[in-house]
């Protein structure tokens, strides 16, 4: 079975290898690929219109394994004060992780981004790459957990690829825990 993301990565790049900068289309939803930073667009529209191109995959049950709905979110101000309380602490040079074993049957997600960063615009930016990193590598985490990502202020300008690295070292460096449950 092929995972969603080795699904796209190799859409793209044949894109890219059959003549650089154009679009993966095949239905009305275009996807543009200018460079590598763009390989990570709206997963779940490509896909709904691209179906029958993706092979082995159960279209209801791949759509639900990447959504981001409420309940993958950590909402209330007691849920992160719990979390900093008892949750162990990982850094890199962009985001600090705080996490703890989640008890809601699934990994949840917390972003905290301070006015220190940037404006609306650049907090709003950082908000959406981490959700979208979390909701596309969920699955590559390793039992459940409750995680409040804090972007450190030297975010506020770097490219969407530094992003996704940053967050991969962090998610990897999570599921390296044992999870108590």
């Amino acid at each position: 079975m092929v995972s969603l993301n080795e699904c796209l990565l190799n859409r793209v790049e044949e894109s890219l290898i059959a003549g650089g900068p154009k679009a993966v289309s095949g239905c009305q939803h275009s996807v543009s690929i200018h460079d590598n930073s763009d390989l990570y667009f709206n997963v779940s529209e490509f896909l709904y219109s691209n179906w029958g191109e993706v092979p082995n995959l159960n279209r209801e049950a791949c759509l639900l394994q990447f959504s981001f709905t409420k309940a993958d979110r950590i909402l209330k101000r007691r849920e992160f004060i719990a979390l900093a309380k008892s949750g162990r602490r990982i850094q890199n040079e962009y985001f600090i992780a705080v996490f703890s074993p989640g008890r809601h049957g699934r990994s949840r997600l917390g972003i905290t981004v301070t006015k220190k960063v940037g404006g609306a615009v650049k907090r709003n930016r950082i908000k959406r790459l981490v959700r979208e990193f979390f909701r596309l590598n969920r699955q590559s985490l390793s039992g459940e957990w409750d995680i409040n990502i804090i972007a450190k202020n030297q975010i506020a300008d770097i490219t969407s690829e530094r992003a996704y690295q940053s967050l991969q070292n962090i998610i990897s460096r999570i599921s390296r825990y044992h999870d108590p449950q």
